[in-house]
């Protein structure tokens, strides 16, 4: 090489094909589609193998994400002004398949989050995170329970003063704005005086259920419900109007046994 040192030949080929061999994993599976028209696009999606499994509105364009059997991938497109704007391959999870890839952290995480959150498959998607990656099951799952919680209009429930929690919420708040086009957007902000924070009710478990009744009355809460609870214990449901929030009690042997927040019963309103 003139100027400079010449490389060797052997040396050189190693460099292309290492170029070669990792060119795939820096772009999407179907990236070549970034740019065409979205109705052309879409329909080359199933060509290739290619099936829709949701869709969700955004600023100014649509998510859509697709699963391909034959490869067990899944891809995310954005579409904007009538092209897709950017592809992105994603976790199993988000087009509601178990992950195989079991070296995959994320997708490991992600799997994990759902049995931690008591559900079948996580509501939220990649695109509601913002595409952020967490080291743990416990980060996914607080996410999940805030973006459910914002998406069903559940109170503001943040009991482990966690951030992943709000910032679940307020992407589930977001999205259920775009579901229902809620007044142009002018849909419930957490910060608003409607969802004051949740009373803590946790330290009452294994106290003497005289002086738990005591303090849940002195923290807002009445009774509303009374119930027998196997041979040795009793049920009741307490509620608070200004925290919206309603808590079942089970006392044996004269201590709280449990105390859960249920959420929702006929009484409690």
């Amino acid at each position: 090489m003139a100027g400079g040192r010449s490389i060797p030949f052997r040396t050189s080929v190693s460099i292309l094909l290492v170029a070669a061999l990792s060119a795939p994993a820096l772009a999407s599976a179907v990236s070549d589609l970034e740019g065409a028209r979205a109705a052309g696009a879409l329909d080359d999606m199933g060509r290739r193998g290619y099936v829709q499994t949701s869709s969700y509105a955004a600023d100014g364009g649509r998510y859509s994400y697709w699963w391909n059997n034959g490869t067990k991938s899944c891809v995310r497109l954005l579409t904007r002004d009538g092209r897709i704007a950017a592809t992105k391959t994603t976790t199993a999870s988000d087009c509601g398949q178990k992950s195989s890839g079991g070296n995959d952290a994320a997708a490991a995480a992600i799997a994990g989050a759902a049995i931690i959150a008591g559900v079948a498959a996580l509501s939220h998607k990649s695109h509601h995170r913002d595409d952020q990656e967490y080291n743990d099951s416990q980060s996914y799952a607080e996410f999940e329970r805030g973006h459910r919680d914002g998406l069903y209009a559940h109170a503001f429930h943040d009991y482990n003063n966690s951030s992943e929690y709000r910032r679940g919420y307020d992407s589930g708040v977001k999205e259920r704005g775009y579901q229902s086009d809620y007044r142009s957007g002018a849909y419930y902000d957490r910060g608003a005086p409607a969802a004051p924070q949740p009373v803590y009710f946790q330290d009452l478990v294994g106290a003497r259920a005289a002086g738990a009744t005591s303090d849940l009355e002195s923290r807002g809460f009445r009774v509303v419900d009374n119930f027998q609870s196997g041979g040795n214990g009793s049920g009741t449901v307490w509620w608070n109007g200004r925290t919206r929030q309603c808590l079942q009690a089970i006392t044996v042997d004269g201590h709280i046994d449990s105390l859960t927040d249920i959420q929702t019963h006929p009484r409690c309103r």
